[in-house]
């Protein structure tokens, strides 16, 4: 269970004490203790919840979805909680700074049966406290407010030496009144490697994770914002037929359900054609999928400890080989190489060379011909760790060695290479055909189709694109049939910039009317192609027909996919079964 038992330890400790008294313990043992516990996401807590079934203790997360079931079934559940009939409660920073859960905490009797309160990962509190989530802001008042006999623990997997500090000034914690607990960061199974993006992450075609795309993965990929999460599930469902789509690729952010995620797991843990899940940090944080073997960094996390939590999800069956991959822009590595070779003027060692490049800070000196401000390197907005490791990278210095510097215990993570320590999975540095280990794991290629004949190949005929900018012809577009039905690919990009001055053919920034206008056409011409289709999802689902059912839907947001899935199957097996009756006739 990791960190959290730190939390159901001292429970079951009550518990057990309660049930058995000892003559030579402390005699306080409240009749039904119980643990508050902080969780920064709902799913997070429900996992917890169900967890805690397996010790036998009875445990519930508070959200909407468990409050309104309560009132459906009658229940109080705030009422439940003051009572003490739940001995732990996962809640987030906002319910239990609310003033349902203030009242709770002002009860004597739940008073005298708290012990504990616990925040599970903790190394957001100081980040998320600033804009994201001020509730976070309270938990060094609320600490104070609670029973002399409560105790109080904060945990997380990954905490620098800076983060800790920041942490024990945000909840007021003094040196000497606490203990700071270090164990291991070792995950031996996880390979660590770093790899260097060969195409814009601002672009809609990402080749470098094409290898994900395929039946057989468990990936979860992460990005940094909901744009970048589109563009990347958008890519991988090229490599999908229509119906596989949306259960192919999923989809984990702050905006999707509650339902649509606990969809996405269930798909993820027994059906072998859900590949990758396209994820914010909001996957990051406790997330126990034992399934996972590739963890996927697209870009450059916001530190080194966003980094480690993010490919901790890979790998949670310890007897896999697991990969934790992060892949970096080249502009920020150029900008490091550059540092790198103005600092390297006598050969030094790689290890020297990185003693100075940590120390290097750049400093950008205006043009004396304009007031304007230098214009800002992406390195500039590296944590420092961060920068650290992947300066570690481009010297090939061992990149374990680097995390147990920055975040280890001394006594259980030496900073020693992946060969000194007889690591059974190197990282990437010491091992540079890491590559080759992985393509072990992934899964054959499928054989390539026969060669058609090309007497038995029909044509059709598909109006051609309007083109704005030459005169419009009605010479249709003649395609060969295999290939208008076969999956797309993703199409081919150039890494080429455009010469300066070269011009695209488009505005530099389309107004508003442009695209209100381009949406109404591209919805034409998306119906248009619809109806010209000759499959049977076309045939029996016209577009006009399924728009007008599932119109106002009040579920359609959670299900349309699943529906959709559902509507292509019932029509495969009508399709089967007339055809089927047909020949029997």
């Amino acid at each position: 269970m990791g960190k959290t038992a730190t939390f159901f330890t001292p429970l079951l400790v009550y518990q057990y004490l309660g049930a058995n008294p000892r003559p030579n313990v402390p005699s306080f043992c409240p009749p039904k203790p119980v643990v508050l516990v902080v969780t920064p996401l709902v799913e997070l807590g429900n996992a917890h919840a169900e967890e805690m079934k397996l010790f036998g203790i009875r445990a519930v997360s508070v959200n909407s979805h468990t409050l309104a079931v309560a009132r459906e079934e009658g229940r109080d559940l705030y009422k439940e909680i003051k009572h003490c009939q739940w001995s732990m409660v996962f809640l987030s920073a906002e319910r239990l700074t609310s003033d349902e859960i203030g009242t709770i905490l002002k009860d004597d009797t739940f008073r005298h049966n708290l012990v504990l309160l616990g925040i599970d990962e903790a190394h957001v509190l100081v980040p998320w406290s600033q804009e994201f989530r001020v509730a976070y802001r309270q938990m060094a008042q609320l600490r104070h407010r609670l029973p002399k006999h409560c105790a109080f623990a904060a945990v997380t997997a990954t905490l620098t030496q800076k983060g800790l500090d920041d942490l024990c000034k945000e909840l007021h914690l003094v040196p000497g009144s606490f203990h700071c607990l270090r164990t291991t960061i070792q995950r031996p199974n996880i390979c660590t490697a770093v790899a260097e993006l060969t195409h814009p992450i601002t672009s809609t075609s990402f080749p470098d994770l094409k290898w994900l795309f395929q039946p057989g993965i468990k990936a979860v990929v992460y990005v940094a914002s909901l744009d970048l999460q589109w563009r990347v599930a958008s890519y991988g469902w090229r490599f999908y037929p229509l119906r596989r789509q949306h259960r192919a690729v999923r989809l984990w952010s702050s905006m999707t359900s509650a339902s649509y995620n606990q969809t996405t797991l269930d798909l993820f843990a027994q059906d072998p054609e859900t590949s990758v899940i396209v994820a914010t940090v909001a996957f990051g944080m406790g997330m126990n999928v034992r399934n996972i073997q590739f963890s996927i960094n697209l870009g450059v996390p916001e530190s080194l400890e966003s980094l480690v939590q993010q490919n901790g999800r890979a790998g949670r069956n310890l007897m896999m080989e697991a990969f934790g991959l992060t892949y970096v822009p080249q502009s920020i590595l150029d900008s490091l190489r550059k540092d790198i070779a103005e600092l390297n003027n006598d050969d030094a060692s790689p290890q020297a060379l990185y003693q100075r490049a940590i120390a290097f800070k750049r400093i950008r000196v205006p043009s004396p011909n304009t007031t304007k401000k230098p214009k800002e390197d992406p390195v500039d907005r590296l944590d420092v760790y961060l920068r650290g490791f992947l300066l570690a990278y481009l010297l090939g210095l061992c990149l374990e060695c680097e995390k147990n510097i920055s975040l280890g215990n001394p006594l259980y993570d030496p900073a020693v290479t992946c060969t000194a320590a007889q690591r059974t999975l190197p990282c990437g540095s010491c091992d540079i055909q890491w590559h080759v280990r992985l393509q072990r794991y992934l899964p054959p290629p499928p054989p390539p189709p026969p060669p058609p004949t090309v007497s038995t190949i029909p044509t059709v005929a598909v109006p051609s694109v309007p083109d704005t900018s030459t005169p419009n012809t009605s010479a249709p577009l003649l395609i060969q049939l295999d290939q208008l039905c076969a999956a797309p690919n993703p199409p081919p990009t150039s890494t080429s910039q455009p010469s300066e001055g070269a011009t695209t053919g488009l505005p530099s920034k389309l107004t508003k009317s442009m695209l209100d206008n381009l949406k109404l056409w591209l919805d034409d011409f998306a119906r248009k192609q619809w109806s010209q289709k000759d499959i049977p999802e076309a045939r029996y689902a016209p577009f006009h027909s399924f728009e007008t059912a599932v119109s106002g839907w009040a579920y359609l947001e959670d299900d349309g996919p699943l529906l959709f899935e559902q509507l292509t199957r019932l029509i495969s097996v009508y399709e089967s079964t007339k055809q089927s009756t047909h020949c029997c006739s």
